[in-house]
Order: C-alpha cells, then sequence, then structure tokens
C-alpha cells in the first residue's frame, strides 16, 4: 500500500510540473480564458493577481470583458495585446492596475506597442496605467494603444477612457482610420508624443491632461495633442483627413520645444477651452504637404502661457496661435480665432515675424476677441499673402522688441 501512495504521489507531482508551465505565465492563462469562453464572449477575471508576465501576444478575439484591478501584466509580445474582436472591454483601476511594455524598444517593422488593434468596434479601456519604455528620440511602434487600419470603414466606436500613460518613445494613444472615437480624462506624463489622430471621424479628445514630454528641450520636436497630415507615415500609407474633431479642455503643460495642439489636416474642427502652459507652440494650424485639408476650423477659448526655457531652436515656431500654410499646400480656409487669451509667445525665437497670432497663405479667416499681452515683437501679426482676413476687437498690450525696451 505505501508503494502504492508513493507512486501515485509520484506521478501527481510529474502531472503538476508538466502543466505548471502553461499557467506560470500570466498572458497564456488569460488567454486559456479567453479560449474557453463562448463564441458569444464573456468575463475574465484576472483581479488582484499581482505581478504577472506575458511572453507572447495575448490575443483577445471575442466579445470579452477582461477584469484587471489589482493586477501588473508586463508584456513582452509583439503586439502586447491584439484586440480582434468586437464589444471587448479591459477594466482596471489606475494606481492599481498596469499594463507594462515588456522587452526591447519597436520599430517601424516590429509592432511593439502595449495593445493593438485593426479590425473591431465598440472597445473601451479604462482604469489602466499604461507603462512604456522611455527614449530621447522618438521610435516608430512604441504605443500605449495603437488601432489602425489602411482602410477606412474597419475601426468603430472607441472608448478610451480614465487611463495613465507614462514612458512610451511615441505616443501615448495613436487612433488612425477610424470613426466615433473618444479619448478622454486620461493622464499622459513623461511620453515623446501625446495623442493623435489621422483619418478619424467624429473624434473627441477632452479633458485629457498631458505633460512633460520625456524628449529633452534640445532633442527632437514634440507633439501633445494631433491630427496628422496626409503624407504618407512610416508605414507608407496615406491617411485621409480627420473630420468632425473636438479637442476641448485638454491641459498641456511643459512642452518646452514642442507643440500643444497640431493640426496638419482637418475638417470641422473645434479646438475649444484648452489650457497651455510652458509650451513652446500653443496650436498650429498648418498643412504639412500639398494634399493636407484645413477648412472650417474654430478656436475659441482657450489659454496660452508660452515656455521661457531655452533649447529650442530660434526658427521654430513659437506663437500663441498660427494659421497658415505655404505657396506649395492648399491654403487654410474659413477659420475662427477668437477668445483665446496669449501670453509670453515668441519669447524663445524672438523672430521680427512672430508673436501671439500669426496668419499666413491662409483665406477667409476672423481673428477676433482676443486678449495677448508681454509677448515678444507682434500682438497678432499677418505674414505673406493672405485673402478675406479680419482682425478686430482684440486687445493687445506689453508687447516688447528684442531688447525689450518698447512695444510694437
Amino acid at each position: 500500500m505505501l508503494v502504492k501512495i508513493a507512486l501515485f504521489l509520484v506521478l501527481t507531482f510529474a502531472l503538476f510540473a508538466a502543466s505548471a508551465p502553461a499557467y506560470a505565465d500570466g498572458g497564456a492563462r488569460i488567454s486559456a480564458c479567453i479560449a474557453a469562453l463562448p463564441e458569444t464572449g464573456g468575463v475574465c477575471d484576472f483581479r488582484n493577481q499581482g505581478a504577472m508576465s506575458a511572453a507572447a501576444t495575448i490575443v483577445v478575439n471575442k466579445p470579452t470583458t477582461l477584469l484587471l484591478d489589482g493586477t501588473q501584466l508586463t508584456l513582452s509580445g509583439t503586439p502586447g495585446m491584439l484586440i480582434a474582436a468586437d464589444g471587448v472591454r479591459i477594466d482596471g483601476s489606475v494606481g492599481q492596475t498596469q499594463l507594462v511594455q515588456g522587452g526591447t524598444l519597436g520599430s517601424t517593422g516590429s509592432n511593439r506597442n502595449v495593445i493593438y488593434g485593426s479590425a473591431l468596434s465598440d472597445f473601451k479601456i479604462e482604469g489602466v496605467s499604461f507603462v512604456g519604455i522611455p527614449c530621447s528620440a522618438p521610435e516608430d511602434n512604441n504605443d500605449g494603444i495603437k488601432l489602425q487600419n489602411g482602410v477606412p470603414g474597419n475601426i468603430h466606436r472607441v472608448r478610451i477612457v480614465g487611463n495613465a500613460f507614462s514612458g512610451f518613445c511615441l505616443h501615448a494613444i495613436q487612433i488612425q482610420n477610424a470613426d466615433d472615437v473618444t479619448v478622454e480624462d486620461n493622464v499622459v506624463r513623461g511620453v515623446a508624443d501625446g495623442i493623435r489622430f489621422s483619418g478619424v471621424t467624429s473624434g473627441k479628445i477632452v479633458n485629457n491632461v498631458i505633460r512633460d514630454t520625456e524628449l529633452p528641450s534640445a532633442g527632437a520636436f514634440a507633439v501633445a495633442i494631433g491630427l496628422d497630415t496626409t503624407a504618407p507615415q512610416d508605414d507608407g500609407i496615406s491617411y485621409p483627413v480627420s473630420t468632425d474633431i473636438h479637442i476641448s479642455r485638454n491641459t498641456v503643460c511643459g512642452y518646452t520645444n514642442g507643440e500643444a495642439v497640431m493640426i496638419h489636416a482637418g475638417e470641422n474642427v473645434l479646438i475649444s477651452e484648452n489650457v497651455f502652459d510652458n509650451v513652446l507652440l500653443g496650436i498650429g494650424i498648418n498643412p504639412f504637404n500639398s494634399t493636407d485639408f484645413l477648412y472650417h476650423l474654430t478656436v475659441t477659448g482657450n489659454s496660452y502661457v508660452g515656455t521661457t526655457t531655452p533649447g529650442a531652436l530660434t526658427t521654430t515656431g513659437n506663437y500663441g496661435v498660427y494659421v497658415g500654410g505655404s505657396p506649395e499646400t492648399l491654403s487654410p480656409s474659413y477659420v475662427v480665432v477668437t477668445h483665446n487669451i496669449i501670453s509670453r509667445a515668441n519669447e524663445i525665437a524672438r523672430n521680427a515675424a512672430e508673436g501671439g497670432i500669426a496668419v499666413g497663405y491662409a483665406d477667409h479667416v476672423v481673428v477676433e476677441g482676443n486678449v495677448v499681452h508681454d509677448s515678444a515683437f507682434n500682438g497678432i501679426y499677418l505674414r505673406y499673402s493672405s485673402r478675406e482676413v479680419i482682425v478686430r476687437d482684440n486687445q493687445i498690450s506689453d508687447i516688447t522688441r528684442a531688447d525689450r525696451s518698447g512695444a510694437n
């Protein structure tokens, strides 16, 4: 009998040891849970698991609610997690839930984004702290969340709400070719760039805090919030113009060699009630190439305080608001810049052709009811050739020359 019991224990231990490696990896456990769900999906509850790791990509290919409160998951796959189904939801609690970029930095040919998807709808992620691998120069495919497809019509109804991002070598969030997208109440800190849309229809970037780019003040130019160009990206794809976009009530701080809001291509865009502090360039509405289209934009109720931190090239734009193109691009048209408050513009560049607000190579622009003060060279400056520009009822004070001895 004792021999039988001993043999049973040995066999039991051997079976346990053989099965253990499949579940020692937290990603394998999550994948096993998803695989066990019916095709209609369900819940995978991985709350309060502490630190776990995933060596391979976690593929979420069913409508899954993944509960991660109290769990820290390091993702080393390429990508870390692939969203490949409709109706996926990831829930956590900021400070208690982490998705960490493991392994090494990605590149144009290596997808090292923490969460990636190319065909999905009704996706929501909330309450997750994303932790990336830091760098001193931007590197492609190192985003917290990247949703992209080369063809419109494959990504719908995305909600990215109440998350935190730090350390990523490119964007916290990048969305390309999608409709009905809301990015709201997120905190981005110490990331190269912040939030970027390309070819997004009906999008909102609202109530986010983006601060302190990890890029050095004398390094690469950083962008906190951007609507990107239609020019081919690093993946070779030309994304269409973003339309019907609201960028409102965001706070951007500490982009001393960067831009708070960059609009290279957009139609029906509202930029309102944002606060920019210690930023080189506030809002730039300027096409990047000849196919970029800028039409019907409103800039209203924003507050800009420029940086006095040295490091940026003096040839870099240092405006509160700039609206303009070039002889080689389409002119931004039907743009309203109204009731913004701008100070400390042009303090780094100290360029005689820059200032608080500038317009050049643009058509049908209204600059009205703005307050510009304590800036260098110009309060409002019309540069280059423009048509149908109205400037009225603005308040301008304390504009200094290069030697700070007087006002223009």
